[in-house]
Protein backbone atom coordinates (compact mmCIF):
# COMPACT_ATOMS: atom_id res chain seq x y z
CA UNK A 1 0.00 0.00 0.00
CA UNK A 2 2.83 2.35 1.01
CA UNK A 3 4.35 1.95 -2.68
CA UNK A 4 0.95 2.76 -4.59
CA UNK A 5 0.55 5.68 -2.32
CA UNK A 6 3.82 6.71 -3.17
CA UNK A 7 3.23 6.22 -6.79
CA UNK A 8 0.07 8.12 -6.51
CA UNK A 9 1.92 11.24 -5.32
CA UNK A 10 5.04 10.93 -7.65
CA UNK A 11 2.10 11.02 -10.57
CA UNK A 12 0.75 13.87 -9.04
CA UNK A 13 3.34 15.66 -8.44
CA UNK A 14 4.35 15.31 -11.51
CA UNK A 15 1.45 16.65 -13.40
CA UNK A 16 1.72 19.69 -11.17
CA UNK A 17 4.95 20.30 -12.37
CA UNK A 18 3.69 19.89 -16.26
CA UNK A 19 1.20 22.06 -15.27
CA UNK A 20 3.31 24.84 -14.42
CA UNK A 21 6.02 24.16 -17.02
CA UNK A 22 2.92 24.79 -19.68
CA UNK A 23 1.38 27.43 -17.82
CA UNK A 24 4.78 29.16 -18.27
CA UNK A 25 5.26 28.94 -21.42
CA UNK A 26 2.20 30.90 -22.23
CA UNK A 27 2.63 33.49 -19.56
CA UNK A 28 6.29 34.50 -20.87
CA UNK A 29 6.60 36.92 -23.69
CA UNK A 30 8.50 36.43 -26.60
CA UNK A 31 11.72 38.05 -26.61
CA UNK A 32 11.69 41.98 -27.71
CA UNK A 33 7.90 41.41 -28.42
CA UNK A 34 5.08 43.70 -26.35
CA UNK A 35 2.08 44.39 -27.12
CA UNK A 36 1.47 47.98 -27.36
CA UNK A 37 -2.15 50.17 -28.35
CA UNK A 38 -1.39 51.89 -31.12
CA UNK A 39 -3.45 55.05 -31.84
CA UNK A 40 -1.30 56.39 -34.37
CA UNK A 41 -2.29 53.95 -37.34
CA UNK A 42 -5.34 56.00 -36.76
CA UNK A 43 -4.20 59.61 -36.89
CA UNK A 44 -2.88 61.51 -39.84
CA UNK A 45 1.35 61.37 -39.24
CA UNK A 46 0.54 57.41 -39.86
CA UNK A 47 -0.48 58.11 -44.00
CA UNK A 48 2.64 61.23 -43.98
CA UNK A 49 5.03 58.89 -42.76
CA UNK A 50 4.25 56.11 -45.58
CA UNK A 51 4.29 58.34 -48.67
CA UNK A 52 4.79 57.26 -51.64
CA UNK A 53 7.18 58.81 -53.51
CA UNK A 54 9.51 58.29 -50.96
CA UNK A 55 11.71 55.35 -51.04
CA UNK A 56 10.44 52.77 -48.14
CA UNK A 57 8.11 55.70 -47.59
CA UNK A 58 9.55 58.39 -45.84
CA UNK A 59 13.04 58.23 -47.47
CA UNK A 60 14.78 60.57 -49.37
CA UNK A 61 17.28 58.99 -51.54
CA UNK A 62 20.25 61.71 -52.79
CA UNK A 63 20.18 62.29 -56.50
CA UNK A 64 22.51 59.91 -57.58
CA UNK A 65 20.71 57.03 -56.11
CA UNK A 66 17.66 55.52 -57.49
CA UNK A 67 14.74 53.51 -55.60
CA UNK A 68 16.51 50.30 -56.62
CA UNK A 69 20.38 51.15 -55.54
CA UNK A 70 22.37 48.83 -53.73
CA UNK A 71 24.56 52.23 -52.55
CA UNK A 72 21.57 53.30 -50.91
CA UNK A 73 21.89 50.66 -48.64
CA UNK A 74 25.42 50.59 -47.53
CA UNK A 75 24.81 52.29 -44.41
CA UNK A 76 28.66 51.48 -43.09
CA UNK A 77 29.77 53.92 -45.88
CA UNK A 78 26.91 56.86 -44.24
CA UNK A 79 28.37 56.94 -41.01
CA UNK A 80 28.30 60.64 -39.30
CA UNK A 81 31.87 61.56 -38.63
CA UNK A 82 32.88 60.72 -34.78
CA UNK A 83 28.95 60.41 -34.45
CA UNK A 84 28.62 64.04 -34.77
CA UNK A 85 25.63 65.37 -36.26
CA UNK A 86 25.23 68.96 -37.06
CA UNK A 87 21.64 70.50 -37.26
CA UNK A 88 20.08 73.83 -38.23
CA UNK A 89 15.68 74.98 -37.99
CA UNK A 90 15.13 76.69 -41.14
CA UNK A 91 13.45 79.63 -39.69
CA UNK A 92 10.60 79.11 -40.06
CA UNK A 93 10.35 76.42 -38.49
CA UNK A 94 8.15 77.03 -34.99
CA UNK A 95 10.14 77.38 -31.33
CA UNK A 96 7.61 74.98 -29.51
CA UNK A 97 8.17 72.48 -31.86
CA UNK A 98 11.40 72.67 -32.07
CA UNK A 99 11.63 71.99 -28.40
CA UNK A 100 10.27 67.92 -29.62
CA UNK A 101 12.65 67.81 -31.77
CA UNK A 102 15.66 68.88 -29.64
CA UNK A 103 13.78 66.73 -26.72
CA UNK A 104 14.08 63.50 -28.84
CA UNK A 105 17.79 64.57 -30.08
CA UNK A 106 18.66 64.68 -26.26
CA UNK A 107 17.25 61.36 -25.61
CA UNK A 108 19.78 60.06 -28.22
CA UNK A 109 23.13 61.98 -26.63
CA UNK A 110 22.01 60.33 -23.28
CA UNK A 111 21.16 56.46 -24.24
CA UNK A 112 23.68 56.80 -27.17
CA UNK A 113 27.17 58.22 -28.08
CA UNK A 114 25.43 60.24 -30.87
CA UNK A 115 26.41 64.04 -30.66
CA UNK A 116 23.89 66.72 -32.25
CA UNK A 117 25.16 70.10 -32.35
CA UNK A 118 23.78 73.33 -33.12
CA UNK A 119 25.23 74.86 -36.69
CA UNK A 120 26.14 78.46 -35.29
CA UNK A 121 29.09 78.30 -37.97
CA UNK A 122 29.50 77.08 -41.72
CA UNK A 123 32.75 75.07 -39.34
CA UNK A 124 30.60 71.96 -40.79
CA UNK A 125 30.09 71.44 -44.18
CA UNK A 126 27.68 68.80 -43.79
CA UNK A 127 24.75 69.15 -41.70
CA UNK A 128 21.12 68.39 -41.29
CA UNK A 129 18.51 71.31 -42.02
CA UNK A 130 14.70 70.41 -40.20
CA UNK A 131 11.86 72.35 -41.55
CA UNK A 132 8.22 71.59 -42.16
CA UNK A 133 7.64 73.37 -45.63
CA UNK A 134 6.81 70.33 -47.57
CA UNK A 135 4.23 67.19 -47.24
CA UNK A 136 5.67 64.17 -45.32
CA UNK A 137 7.85 62.95 -42.90
CA UNK A 138 11.05 62.28 -44.18
CA UNK A 139 14.98 62.10 -43.89
CA UNK A 140 17.72 60.56 -45.60
CA UNK A 141 19.75 57.87 -44.81
CA UNK A 142 22.84 59.21 -42.69
CA UNK A 143 25.92 60.72 -43.83
CA UNK A 144 25.57 62.59 -47.39
CA UNK A 145 29.09 65.08 -47.98
CA UNK A 146 28.17 68.58 -48.84
CA UNK A 147 29.76 71.06 -50.87
CA UNK A 148 26.79 73.40 -51.95
CA UNK A 149 26.30 74.52 -48.35
CA UNK A 150 22.66 73.16 -47.92
CA UNK A 151 21.56 70.66 -45.51
CA UNK A 152 20.28 67.33 -46.13
CA UNK A 153 16.47 67.82 -45.52
CA UNK A 154 14.73 66.46 -42.51
CA UNK A 155 11.21 67.62 -43.17
CA UNK A 156 8.30 67.21 -40.71
CA UNK A 157 4.67 68.23 -41.96
CA UNK A 158 3.15 70.44 -38.52
CA UNK A 159 1.15 69.06 -36.58
CA UNK A 160 1.03 65.75 -37.95
CA UNK A 161 4.65 64.53 -38.13
CA UNK A 162 5.17 65.49 -34.01
CA UNK A 163 2.53 64.70 -32.35
CA UNK A 164 3.99 61.15 -31.62
CA UNK A 165 7.01 61.75 -29.71
CA UNK A 166 8.44 58.09 -31.57
CA UNK A 167 7.56 59.66 -35.01
CA UNK A 168 10.39 62.60 -34.58
CA UNK A 169 12.61 59.77 -33.11
CA UNK A 170 12.00 57.35 -36.39
CA UNK A 171 13.46 59.85 -38.33
CA UNK A 172 16.21 60.73 -36.68
CA UNK A 173 17.28 57.37 -36.78
CA UNK A 174 17.22 57.31 -39.98
CA UNK A 175 19.63 60.31 -40.24
CA UNK A 176 21.91 58.70 -38.12
CA UNK A 177 21.43 55.59 -40.59
CA UNK A 178 19.23 52.82 -39.03
CA UNK A 179 16.90 51.16 -41.89
CA UNK A 180 13.38 50.12 -41.38
CA UNK A 181 13.52 46.64 -39.58
CA UNK A 182 11.37 44.48 -41.42
CA UNK A 183 14.45 45.34 -44.39
CA UNK A 184 16.30 43.19 -42.32
CA UNK A 185 18.58 40.45 -44.38
CA UNK A 186 17.16 38.42 -41.80
CA UNK A 187 13.67 39.25 -41.42
CA UNK A 188 12.40 36.21 -43.25
CA UNK A 189 12.55 34.47 -40.08
CA UNK A 190 10.94 36.63 -38.50
CA UNK A 191 7.50 38.00 -40.35
CA UNK A 192 6.08 37.09 -43.20
CA UNK A 193 5.13 39.57 -46.01
CA UNK A 194 1.85 39.11 -47.78
CA UNK A 195 2.54 40.15 -51.34
CA UNK A 196 -1.41 39.84 -52.71
CA UNK A 197 -2.28 42.30 -50.10
CA UNK A 198 0.02 45.24 -51.21
CA UNK A 199 -0.33 47.34 -54.36
CA UNK A 200 2.30 46.48 -56.29
CA UNK A 201 3.51 50.06 -57.29
CA UNK A 202 4.34 49.15 -53.35
CA UNK A 203 6.69 46.15 -53.50
CA UNK A 204 9.60 47.65 -53.55
CA UNK A 205 9.28 49.55 -50.48
CA UNK A 206 9.08 45.90 -48.83
CA UNK A 207 12.39 44.81 -50.02
CA UNK A 208 15.13 43.42 -47.44
CA UNK A 209 18.44 44.32 -47.23
CA UNK A 210 21.48 41.52 -47.62
CA UNK A 211 24.21 40.70 -45.21
CA UNK A 212 27.00 42.72 -47.38
CA UNK A 213 24.64 45.76 -47.72
CA UNK A 214 23.49 46.43 -43.59
CA UNK A 215 23.94 44.38 -40.47
CA UNK A 216 21.78 44.26 -37.49
CA UNK A 217 24.97 44.56 -35.29
CA UNK A 218 23.74 41.36 -33.57
CA UNK A 219 20.50 42.81 -31.88
CA UNK A 220 17.45 40.60 -32.00
CA UNK A 221 14.62 40.94 -34.60
CA UNK A 222 12.57 43.77 -32.60
CA UNK A 223 8.92 43.44 -33.58
CA UNK A 224 7.99 46.64 -31.42
CA UNK A 225 10.97 49.02 -33.04
CA UNK A 226 10.19 52.09 -34.00
CA UNK A 227 11.73 51.43 -37.42
CA UNK A 228 9.13 48.62 -37.82
CA UNK A 229 6.07 48.81 -40.43
CA UNK A 230 2.84 48.30 -39.34
CA UNK A 231 1.17 45.26 -39.68
CA UNK A 232 -1.17 46.75 -42.63
CA UNK A 233 1.43 49.44 -44.37
CA UNK A 234 1.09 50.25 -48.38
CA UNK A 235 -2.20 47.72 -48.18
CA UNK A 236 -4.56 47.77 -50.55
CA UNK A 237 -8.03 46.07 -48.89
CA UNK A 238 -7.33 46.66 -45.75
CA UNK A 239 -5.68 43.40 -44.64
CA UNK A 240 -2.42 43.09 -43.15
CA UNK A 241 0.91 43.18 -45.29
CA UNK A 242 3.12 41.83 -42.64
CA UNK A 243 2.63 38.83 -40.34
CA UNK A 244 4.35 38.17 -37.13
CA UNK A 245 5.66 34.66 -37.84
CA UNK A 246 5.94 34.27 -33.71
CA UNK A 247 2.71 35.43 -33.18
CA UNK A 248 0.01 36.58 -35.83
CA UNK A 249 -2.00 38.72 -33.27
CA UNK A 250 1.30 41.03 -32.62
CA UNK A 251 1.10 44.46 -32.66
CA UNK A 252 4.14 45.70 -35.46
CA UNK A 253 6.05 48.48 -34.33
CA UNK A 254 4.60 51.65 -32.25
CA UNK A 255 5.43 55.60 -32.33
CA UNK A 256 6.22 56.14 -28.49
CA UNK A 257 9.68 56.34 -29.08
CA UNK A 258 12.59 54.52 -29.81
CA UNK A 259 12.88 50.67 -28.32
CA UNK A 260 16.32 49.75 -26.41
CA UNK A 261 16.48 47.77 -29.57
CA UNK A 262 16.67 50.63 -31.74
CA UNK A 263 19.18 52.07 -29.31
CA UNK A 264 21.37 48.92 -29.35
CA UNK A 265 21.93 49.21 -32.74
CA UNK A 266 22.86 53.16 -32.58
CA UNK A 267 25.47 51.97 -29.82
CA UNK A 268 26.98 49.11 -31.85
CA UNK A 269 27.05 51.41 -34.90
CA UNK A 270 28.81 54.20 -33.47
CA UNK A 271 29.87 53.17 -29.59
CA UNK A 272 33.05 51.60 -28.63
CA UNK A 273 31.12 49.96 -25.65
CA UNK A 274 27.49 48.90 -25.55
CA UNK A 275 24.82 48.17 -23.05
CA UNK A 276 25.28 44.02 -24.07
CA UNK A 277 29.00 43.96 -23.65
Amino acid sequence: MTSINQAITALVQLCLLVFLIASNVHLTPLPNEHHYEAPWLTHNSYNQELRSNMYQGDILLPEHMSTNSKNALKIEAYKWPKGTIPYIFHEKYPQDEREKVLKAMARFEKETCIKFVPLKSRVYNTFIEIGSTQKGCYAMIGYHPQKNGQGLPVNFQLPECTKYQGTVEHELLHVIGILHEQARSDRDQYVKIVWDNIEKAYWNDFGKASDREVTAYGVPYDYQSVMHYPAKAFSKNGKDTIVSKKDPKAVLGQREGATNGDLEKVRKMYCKVSTTE
